[in-house]
């Protein structure tokens, strides 16, 4: 089973407010390379209005198999119109995990990480491994992104990478400055 309900509005903005319940839903059904059993809950609302984006996500009870891998996971977020983003979230896909954190406050203050000793536990016939840890701070647009991502055996169709290890610390992603 799986059934949405809600809206989405086209003007003067686009908006929407939708619910999303699954119950051992299978979406190779649809996607013949993703076959699974999935339950969960979705909540999701929001608006792009020129102010700026603004909207919450509420994932829960995330469980169940994906591609012949267990998977689970739950996220709480929400999105200002300053870009500021709140919440957490916390999404698992065989032996691999990814995780953001966001405090509350004025300013952007958030760090996710990745830890995926198998890539193709989230992308199909992707090969390799990956870790790595990304945090972004500070009000739009002068956010601080700084982060590492070490990665081994790396291949997707037939790109391939042995090692790549990149660390990168940038000021203003709209006029950058820093260094990679």
């Amino acid at each position: 089973r799986f059934g949405v309900t809600g809206y989405v509005d086209l003007t003067p903005h686009i908006a929407w407010s939708l619910r999303a319940k699954a119950n051992a839903f299978d979406p190779g059904a649809f996607v013949a390379e993703w076959p699974g059993r999935l339950n969960f809950d979705l909540a999701s609302a929001g608006s792009l209005p020129e102010a700026g984006p603004q909207g919450t996500l509420v994932l829960s009870n995330l469980r169940g198999r994906l591609r012949n891998r267990d998977i689970g996971g739950r996220a709480d977020l929400k999105l200002a119109s300053n870009k500021t983003l709140t919440g957490d979230l916390d999404l698992t896909s065989g032996r691999s995990r990814v995780q953001l954190e966001a405090e509350r406050g004025s300013k952007l203050d958030a760090v996710a990480n990745i830890n995926v000793p198998a890539l193709d536990d989230w992308l199909p016939n992707a090969g390799g491994s990956l870790q790595g840890r990304i945090a972004v701070q500070g009000l739009w647009p002068d956010w601080h992104v700084s982060g590492e991502l070490d990665g081994e055996a790396l291949q997707y169709t037939t790109t391939r990478a042995q090692t790549i290890e990149a660390q990168w610390n940038i000021d203003r992603p709209l006029e950058p400055s820093g260094n990679l």
